[in-house]
């Protein structure tokens, strides 16, 4: 009910704009709240846990899991037809797709959604843009959990400030890198973020200057006018720093 609560504040909020999709991890799941995404006509990619049951007229109620039992790493498979997640008529979902998706770290990854199945997947990706930012604001970067305040109102302006700064540094991130690729670990995966890279050249860039002029350094960056002179002064601050 919460979550269908914050929908219609956002729908009664920005009433003009369409949404394109809504994507939600497997805490974000439930037979009413995917009921009600349909009949709002919002496209959705829920990803669902492997131990989830589901059923159509054609196949018995089966746990997820072994639908994708034979997957490689690497492989997926769009299940047939249309598919009600529960465990029987009393308790199922409205009709849905399915894809699935075996992960290099053998774990499931599978996705519901009212169409496109064929694209659930590449979708669904793009909701890592969003648990990047929440790692920008958090631990990993603006520690934003450490703040007292408790008055809606101030929040809402921080969250946005900070949404702000965390683009600032992913886009100097972009800079420093200097059209060189990023150096990576065994695993394969980078071993410093594009924010973190950002935050660390941002930190340089400021270190010896007023709050100022390192607020015009950000504006520069902020309204993208001139990446050249922050390249710039990147350089002259390292030579003051040596």
């Amino acid at each position: 009910a919460e979550r269908i609560d914050l929908m219609q504040v956002f729908k009664a909020t920005f009433p003009n704009q369409p949404v394109a999709s809504l994507t939600g991890d497997r805490e974000f799941i439930g037979n009413a709240w995917i009921e009600w995404l349909q009949q709002a006509a919002i496209p959705h990619f829920l990803r669902l846990r492997e131990d989830m049951h589901v059923f159509n007229d054609g196949h018995a109620p089966l746990p997820l899991r072994q639908h994708g039992a034979r997957l490689r790493p690497g492989e997926r498979l769009v299940l047939k037809g249309w598919w009600r997640i529960g465990g029987s008529e009393h308790n199922a979902s409205p009709p849905v797709r399915i894809v699935i998706l075996r992960l290099k770290t053998s774990e499931l990854l599978i996705i519901a959604s009212r169409s496109r199945p064929q694209h659930a997947l590449n979708i669904y990706r793009q909701r890592w843009k969003i648990e990047t930012l929440f790692a920008a604001l958090k631990t990993r970067g603006f520690n934003l959990e450490s703040t007292h305040m408790t008055d809606p109102a101030k929040l809402s302006t921080l969250i946005a400030i900070l949404a702000m700064a965390a683009g600032v540094a992913y886009k100097t991130g972009l800079w420093a890198l200097g059209g060189q690729p990023r150096r990576c670990k065994a695993h394969g995966r980078p071993a410093r973020s594009l924010f973190a890279l950002g935050l660390d050249a941002l930190r340089r860039l400021c270190a010896s200057r007023t709050f100022a002029q390192s607020l015009q350094v950000l504006l520069d960056s902020l309204i993208g006018c001139s990446m050249e002179s922050l390249r710039s002064e990147e350089r002259r601050v390292g030579k003051e720093c040596r």
